[in-house]
């Protein structure tokens, strides 16, 4: 009698499981990698040379969380001198997005050996606020507090110091608008100015104009300028500006 009043217990218990609707699978995660390629080759009177690649890849979970990750490389030589030699890596998160505002992260590191940086390592932690979200248009604004760290590559007898670390505000811009069809205008604005001193800063703003030829392949035009206020004294120049025509290649996982 206890065995068959055992076996109707779990009988019971199996059909209530069997009712019980199962919660939906959550989606998986959507996975973007991409990269660019863009080359100048000019000869004349002037010789020219300009490489210009990266690599991105962006993973965005079913809850929205987005990670990305990027490596930049930007080489040139003009009459057999190095004109520009620029290599960056960043990692970046945004966390447990709720409506408008998320908290994000960012890793990144810098080296620019033509403006006497061997080495800038940066880290921030801040908000960004997403202004456009129900629309083919994104608008986005980013504040963090950065700490960054520079390794500076100085002449032999120089007196400054190899070794300097800032507090800075992080502030960015970031925009994406289709002008058409398969056109896109892209636009990144960052400013890092130096807490307590504003003078002191860093800005780069970047456009980028990309025309699809296929979902997956596109021509892009972009131009690109990087500003140091305070740089070594053996920098000529405040500003880099590069433009650059390539091609443009992204890859997106389907849900």
């Amino acid at each position: 009698m206890r065995i068959l009043t055992l076996l109707l217990g779990l009988v019971s218990a199996g059909m209530a499981t069997a009712q019980t609707p199962l919660s939906p699978p959550l989606p998986p995660a959507i996975w973007t990698a991409g990269g660019e390629l863009a080359v100048t080759e000019l000869s004349g009177n002037k010789s020219l040379t300009l490489i210009a690649t990266g690599i991105n890849l962006k993973r965005v979970a079913p809850d929205g969380a987005v990670v990305e990750g990027l490596a930049a490389m930007r080489y040139g030589r003009s009459d057999g001198t190095v004109a520009s030699e620029n290599y960056r890596a960043e990692v970046a998160a945004k966390l447990r997005p709720q409506g408008r505002v998320s908290p994000s992260f960012r890793l990144a590191a810098n080296r620019d050996l033509i403006k006497g940086l061997n080495l800038r390592l940066a880290a921030s932690a801040g908000v960004d606020i997403e202004l456009f979200t129900d629309s083919p248009s994104e608008l986005q604004v980013g504040v963090s507090l950065l700490q960054d760290r520079e390794y500076r590559r100085l002449s032999t007898g120089s007196t400054l110091e190899p070794r300097l670390s800032f507090t800075r505000f992080d502030i960015r811009v970031r925009g994406k608008y289709p002008l058409r069809e398969a056109v896109t205008l892209e636009h990144l604005t960052v400013m890092q100015p130096v807490a307590g001193d504003f003078n002191d800063y860093l800005l780069t703003t970047r456009a980028a104009l990309q025309v699809f030829l296929t979902r997956q392949l596109a021509f892009q035009t972009s131009y690109l300028v990087e500003h140091d206020a305070t740089p070594l004294p053996s920098v000529q120049f405040k500003d880099d500006r590069t433009l650059t025509v390539g091609i443009l290649l992204r890859l997106n996982s389907k849900r």
